[in-house]
């Protein structure tokens, strides 16, 4: 075999196993034994490409996900994290749901949500796989979020703005659908150099409102519990 017929022949075997590894999903990473299945985690370090949900008695294939997204920070072999892969009740229905971590930074962290319908399979909630640092509760997801409101002002006076960090806390329905149940928003203004905290709650239409609030003076901020915001 001349040279150039052996690098044709190394050349067409390594597409051959790209286009195999890219067909079944990666090398297998991980089992998750759940309730209901044995989830198979396929992929690389950089991202979980495929899960194949296995039935734990039969060990035959039930269904299988496509996953499309890569981690910031490549999984090493001790992380002891499933590659990001946790199984949770996000709803409180009694099904297992699950989490595949997108961005591992600390206080960025993003998730891909995956619930469970049945015999629907596992539906990805697009809308909280973009929040940054959720926080996992009963059958609930917070996260926050931060803003500056600047108001129009003369250059010779100073600024006059609006901080504020707003706290959504989200859940589903008994029909399995994603509603926001309260807003939490803590505010400083900084014209009259004052503190609001202010509970929202929805209406009959669906849309938050002003259920209680407080005004609180920055020296009395650590009597409520709060700190300033920067």
């Amino acid at each position: 075999m001349t040279a150039k017929k052996l690098f044709y022949a190394i050349f067409f075997l390594f597409a051959i196993l790209i286009v195999f590894s890219s067909c079944s999903g990666g090398a297998e990473l991980y089992r998750v034994e759940g309730e209901e299945y044995i989830y198979v985690l396929y992929g690389s370090p950089n991202a979980i490409t495929k899960i194949v949900l296995t039935d734990p008695e039969s060990g035959g294939e039930v269904s299988s996900i496509e996953l499309d997204y890569r981690v910031n920070e490549p999984w090493l072999s001790d992380d002891k994290e499933n590659y990001g892969f946790t199984l949770r009740d996000l709803d409180a229905d009694g099904d297992e749901d699950f989490t595949v971590k997108k961005n591992r930074t600390p206080g960025e962290e993003k998730y891909l949500f995956y619930l469970n319908n049945g015999d629907a399979g596992f539906k990805l909630e697009d809308e909280l796989s973009g929040v940054k640092a959720p926080e996992f509760g009963d059958g609930t997801v917070s996260f926050k979020t931060r803003s500056r409101i600047d108001q129009p002002t003369y250059s010779n006076e100073p600024p006059v703005y609006e901080l504020r960090e707003d706290e959504y806390v989200y859940g589903w329905s008994e029909h399995g659908r994603l509603e926001v149940r309260k807003m939490n928003r803590f505010s400083y203004f900084s014209e009259t150099d004052i503190y609001c905290y202010a509970v929202y709650l929805p209406n009959d239409d669906g849309e938050l409102e002003v259920d209680d609030q407080k005004w609180i003076y920055p020296e009395k901020l650590s009597e409520y519990g709060f700190e300033p915001l920067e």
